[in-house]
C-alpha cells in the first residue's frame, strides 16, 4: 500500500513537473515580450 501511494506520487510529479517547467517558461516570455514591447513604445 505504502509502495502504491509513493508509485502514485512519483506518477504525479512526473506528469506535473513538465507542465510547471512550461508555465515558467512561458511566463519568463510573456515577460519579455512585454518588456520589448514597452522599450519600442518609449
Amino acid at each position: 500500500m505504502k509502495k502504491l501511494a509513493s508509485l502514485l506520487i512519483v506518477f504525479a510529479f512526473i506528469l506535473f513537473f513538465p507542465l510547471e517547467v512550461l508555465a515558467v517558461d512561458f511566463t519568463i516570455e510573456k515577460t519579455q515580450i512585454v518588456l520589448i514591447y514597452r522599450k519600442m513604445v518609449m
